[in-house]
């Protein structure tokens, strides 16, 4: 793994405990996408304390590097929500993206075909979408960097 993160992965070399999954508690998915890759986090809270329970990238497919960046961002929901599929379906999970305009995912209002097919392929699940700050988004971001 040398260097396949690049500047960030002194970032990773920080104590991250992986907790096995608790199905009697919330998740919450962190989602990101930059211009080579895309990424998600499932996290959970125990005791007061959040907790990485999975992590997940993958690289950008050469078509996916053209996409614009909303749909590089929805790609990345869509991605973390096959990836983690098992421990959410059937139970309602929160979504956190820093990208504002996905807030329409449960409005279905885009007219971007693309969009619009990925918003009804997640209609099976049951979830609500907030926005953070990118600086609050550090793990799924630094996965999404990949060299």
């Amino acid at each position: 793994m040398p260097g396949e993160l690049g500047c960030n992965q002194e970032m990773l070399n920080i104590r991250t405990i992986l907790k096995v999954p608790d199905q009697s508690k919330p998740f919450l998915v962190q989602t990101h996408a930059s211009n080579k890759a895309t990424a998600g986090t499932l996290l959970q809270q125990h005791e007061g304390t959040l907790y990485h329970c999975f992590y997940a990238s993958r690289i950008l497919k050469d078509r996916e590097r053209n996409y614009a960046i909303i749909e590089l961002e929805m790609l990345a929901i869509i991605f973390a929500l096959d990836k983690f599929s098992n421990d959410l379906l059937m139970k309602p999970f929160l979504i956190q993206t820093d990208h504002t305009p996905l807030s329409f995912l449960k409005e279905n209002k885009s007219k971007n075909a693309r969009l619009t097919r990925w918003a009804l392929a997640i209609q099976q699940y049951s979830f609500s979408v907030q926005h953070i700050k990118g600086s609050n988004n550090i793990l799924s971001d630094t996965l999404s960097r990949r060299n």
